[in-house]
């Protein structure tokens, strides 16, 4: 052991003593963030922002010859989270659509055939859902079909040789994960936990935040915004209710002293 390495970092420690209530932290950067709800969690480790807004309303009382008010009291309180995540998954939509994975994912696909003896035509995929079938000719007409059995259809036969382009959907269950919004989906409710990234400070110290958000639930916005040469960033936004605790909170922060946290791979340090 170093016994000098071991002795200076004791002496730096107790030097920085325990945080007190009124110090000033440095904090950069927008740490990550896990959201519980009955869909699972939603993990955001990408996060390229993350805003808490918190706001109330009062009410002022005039009484007297006073031109201002002889009291005020709170008639409102509102408090809503935003992030920003830079990187996308299916659980994004399942917390603010509140809705679940899918056991089977629809996909869709075109293939052309030639119109054989008979008419008869197999599509490629057994799972091809027949009722969205669009049957085209080479020059983009409708073609009339019937259905037959499992992935079958039947085309007149006078349009054997004929190229014909089918366009269909099917559910596959390998290789993709898919869902659904149903027209009754709604958010539920969910519970977000965010901790900043680590960040020493000027006295050697290095710090987190850790945000406890006790009950929220998704407004229900996402956008979803593909463009070229541009990265797609999903935004979340969350508008907390009250989770009816004994203790009345609805929101916690916490500033932890992590120096000897040997998890500070993404630590800031201030020039």
């Amino acid at each position: 052991m170093d016994i000098q390495k071991f002795c200076d970092f004791d002496l730096q420690k107790f030097a920085l003593g325990a945080i007190k209530k009124n110090e000033n932290f440095f904090v950069e950067g927008s740490g990550t963030a896990v959201i519980t709800g009955d869909h699972g969690n939603l993990a955001l480790m990408h996060l390229q922002d993350m805003n808490i807004e918190m706001s109330s309303e009062m009410e002022d009382i005039f009484g007297g010859e006073s031109n201002l008010p002889v009291y005020s009291y709170q008639t409102e309180k509102n408090t809503k989270v935003t992030f920003t995540n830079a990187s996308m998954n299916l659980d994004v939509i399942s917390v603010t659509q509140g809705v679940t994975q899918e056991e089977q994912a629809t996909v869709f696909k075109s293939e052309k055939f030639e119109v054989p003896s008979g008419g008869v035509l197999t599509l490629s995929e057994s799972t091809a859902d027949v009722n969205t079938l669009v049957l085209t000719d080479e020059n983009g007409s409708l073609v009339a079909f019937t259905k037959g059995t499992g992935a079958s259809i039947t085309v007149d036969s006078a349009l054997e040789g004929r190229t014909l382009e089918a366009f269909y959907d099917y559910t596959v269950t390998a290789g993709a994960i898919g869902t659904s919004v149903l027209t009754t989906s709604v958010p539920g409710y969910v519970t977000i936990s965010h901790r900043s990234k680590p960040m020493k400070q000027k006295n050697g110290r290095v710090i987190r935040i850790y945000t406890k958000i006790y009950r929220a639930r998704c407004d229900g916005t996402l956008n979803v915004d593909f463009k070229h040469k541009e990265a797609f960033a999903p935004e979340l936004t969350f508008n907390m209710v009250d989770p009816e605790r004994a203790d009345k909170k609805y929101i916690s922060f916490t500033i932890r002293d992590v120096t000897d946290d040997p998890d500070l791979e993404n630590m800031i340090s201030p020039m």
